[in-house]
């Protein structure tokens, strides 16, 4: 691009001025186009940052809420909240009940209160429940041969366990 001086502006021909001119027309028309986009742009770009700030907004003070919920006082005891009166400065010898209401009796001691009596659990309840229903015995024993193959230096017998177990029979055992 070549910058020209006053003296060549004014040696131009006519023809060259009315080309620079609309060369020059040609780049006012671009560059307000450009102009025009570039506003429309910055319009929506402001209007959903406007949003965006809206919505942060919200969600920080759904964040406080919860953060209030969650870790914030669970009773109705708060402290004075500023521009609120409280009616407990003014009157606060009627609302202690407390002490209004105190008892200066003597509390029992502990070696005035005895337990009467502690009932005993009954024995054999469980056996007698049980004894109407109809028991199954299993027995788990080996041959003496099948106990010498499993166990050729010796073996020792353990005492007999005996398990009672309530076992619910369906339709598809007894058919």
């Amino acid at each position: 691009m070549t910058f020209l001086n006053e003296e060549q502006l004014n040696s131009l021909n006519k023809e060259s001025m009315a080309m620079i001119i609309k060369t020059l027309q040609g780049q006012i028309m671009l560059l307000d186009t450009t102009n025009k986009n570039l506003s429309v742009q910055l319009k929506v770009a402001n209007e959903t940052t406007h949003k965006l700030l809206a919505q942060v907004e919200a969600l920080a003070a759904q964040i406080r809420l919860s953060n209030q919920r969650h870790f914030g006082k669970s009773s109705e005891k708060a402290s004075i909240i500023d521009g609120q009166i409280s009616l407990f400065d003014y009157y606060s010898e009627l609302f202690n009940e407390a002490e209004v209401l105190k008892d200066d009796s003597k509390e029992p001691d502990i070696d005035e209160i005895t337990i009467s009596y502690k009932r005993k659990k009954k024995s054999g309840k469980r056996e007698a429940d049980l004894s109407d229903l109809p028991t199954r015995i299993f027995n788990h024993t080996l041959s003496e041969e099948e106990l010498n193959d499993k166990f050729p230096e010796g073996y020792y017998e353990l005492p007999a366990e005996v398990y009672k177990r309530l076992f619910h029979y369906s339709r598809d055992i007894h058919s």
